[in-house]
């Protein structure tokens, strides 16, 4: 609903204006909850759930449990350009599996963040659809 509120608001500016833009949205990658960042941003939850990540039963289930969350959130970002035709989705998923295949983790330097090299390769998908667009969205 958020998206939608932000997206709603763009378009009625931008008509107003008479002027129209592209607007990305873009989802993430699949992240990994080891517990490496700071805060144990994804560890913590799952301990909060009795998840022991040590064991590779519970480290798993939690990896395919974050792996849902961002399939949903970019099957979310990928049904609005049908309602807002100046949007366009770029996929982020697989990313890092693709460059480190067989060990995923090595691509993250803890659990929400990429490492270097994982940044670049998304920005890379991003700046690829940025020319991929037509120079002007359709109007709405």
């Amino acid at each position: 609903a958020a998206y939608r509120t932000v997206l709603r608001a763009i378009r009625e500016e931008f008509d107003a204006q008479d002027r129209h833009l592209w607007v990305l949205v873009h989802g993430y990658d699949y992240p990994i909850p080891r517990g490496l960042a700071v805060r144990g941003w994804l560890r913590i939850p799952f301990e909060n759930r009795n998840y022991d990540l040590t064991l590779p039963a519970d480290m798993l289930a939690a990896t395919q449990g974050m792996a849902e969350v961002i399939d949903a959130f970019n099957t979310m970002l990928s049904q609005l350009p049908a309602e807002f035709p100046f949007v366009h989705h770029v996929d982020l998923r697989r990313t890092i599996e693709q460059a480190w295949p067989g060990s995923p983790e090595n691509g993250w330097a803890n659990d929400l963040h990429p490492v270097d090299e994982g940044f670049a390769l998304m920005a890379a998908r991003i700046d690829a659809a940025l020319e991929a667009l037509p120079a002007a969205p359709p109007r709405v």
